[in-house]
């Protein structure tokens, strides 16, 4: 049998346009991660801003060639209404972004590209074309149905795809609803790998006596902590053992923050809801927890934070909303909500409390899935079946 790994020969140049390292950006890292770990190269466009921000440092610590490349910012017409000239700022860009990407490209030599955005897309665009490279496209948002100008850059993206997956059966279907040529494809899912913590995880100021319940996330209104508060004053009503906690937060979200810290007061609740702030690395904080919640108001394309939680043996609680559903086995390992609403995220917080004391292998089962269905195995196949029939062959292979 050979040892040659089985994507020796491929050389992918990916593109992350955003510099921060939101889930996005960690869940393609993941993918770089192991198809590097399969015998690819793999080189990453990074963008000018901020000289790559955090995604291009966390890139550089793991030892990736990282390059810069200058993207632009949303074509919005509201947008270049309001402040004309930087239409003329924006294809200034353009043209740079296409230069130093050709340059790239040139240096580099990929047999493919990798792309997950296509916005990015937009601003190599020429360079894919003009190089006839295969370009493999990592869904991972539903199309952009509110603007007729995204629709016509988001079509061009899909449509130019040699190969492409979604990281949901929520975005694959969605996809496939605006696109009729992703009716007849093969369908590829290829759910995210939970991201491997960077930091020291922090130790939890976590009562053992107590029961805890974890949000982690963005504090604002469409994540659903308005109704996580109505949800911890109906189950503290029954429970007064349970704590609950928001871990998360930026200098955007104070004001929200705030409201929602007054709220609990009001309701006497300022000891049992705790806000946590912006936490590194809250793998401690989601072991530790009794019960996770994702109580997402807007249709999220996946849910990393599940994943995470399910690692660590946590049961989770969600809105049905998107592919959040699809990471949950209802009433097995967790629970998926009725409906979006405090009655009903209450009533599933309840649920898993109580099976958390009657089954000692709840934690268990919620792991045994993760590994089975979400687990490192089952990603390097994927990711070695998206790359593998489009090897290279040498030596008169074919």
């Amino acid at each position: 049998m050979s040892s040659v790994p089985p994507l020796t020969g491929v050389r992918v140049l990916a593109a992350l346009r955003g510099p921060e390292l939101f889930g996005s950006e960690r869940g393609n890292i993941e993918v770089f991660k192991v198809v590097r770990s399969l015998g690819a190269e793999v080189c990453v466009a990074v963008p000018t801003l901020m000289g790559g921000g955090a995604v291009r440092e966390e890139l550089e610590r793991l030892g990736f060639p990282t390059v810069t490349v200058p993207f632009g910012f949303q074509w919005s017409k509201s947008f270049f209404r309001r402040e004309p000239h930087l239409l003329l700022v924006n294809l200034w860009h353009w043209t740079r972004c296409h230069i130093a990407f050709d340059r790239a490209v040139r240096v580099f030599r990929p047999s493919h590209v990798q792309l997950g955005n296509p916005l990015a897309f937009n601003f190599i665009e020429g360079v894919v074309r003009r190089h006839r490279l295969q370009m493999v496209v990592r869904m991972g948002d539903a199309p952009p149905t509110a603007s007729a100008v995204q629709m016509v850059m988001w079509r061009r993206f899909v449509r130019r795809s040699t190969r492409a997956m979604a990281i949901s059966r929520y975005i694959w279907e969605s996809v496939a609803e605006q696109e009729p040529s992703f009716r007849v494809r093969p369908k590829r899912v290829i759910y995210n790998l939970a991201p491997t913590p960077t930091q020291v995880a922090e130790e939890p100021d976590m009562k053992p006596e107590c029961r805890h319940v974890v949000y982690l996330g963005q504090i604002i209104r469409e994540k659903g902590v308005y109704h996580l508060l109505e949800a911890a004053r109906e189950v503290r009503l029954r429970y007064g053992d349970v704590m609950f906690h928001l871990i998360g937060g930026s200098v955007h979200t104070g004001r929200t923050e705030a409201e929602l810290r007054g709220l609990a007061a009001a309701a006497g609740m300022a000891e049992a809801v705790r806000f946590h702030g912006w936490v590194g690395n809250a793998q401690r904080h989601l072991a530790r927890a009794t019960v996770h919640v994702a109580p997402s108001l807007c249709a999220e394309a996946l849910g990393n934070v599940v994943l995470e939680a399910k690692r660590e043996g946590t049961p989770s609680v969600v809105f049905p909303s998107g592919g959040l559903v699809e990471m949950i086995r209802h009433g097995v390992d967790g629970v998926v909500c009725r409906e979006a609403s405090s009655a009903a995220l209450a009533e599933g917080i309840i649920w898993c409390l109580e099976q958390m004391r009657q089954r000692p292998d709840l934690r268990e089962a919620v792991r045994a899935d993760f590994h089975e269905r979400f687990g490192l195995g089952r990603f390097r196949e994927a990711w070695r079946e998206m790359y593998e029939p489009s090897v290279p062959r040498s030596n008169g292979e074919r």
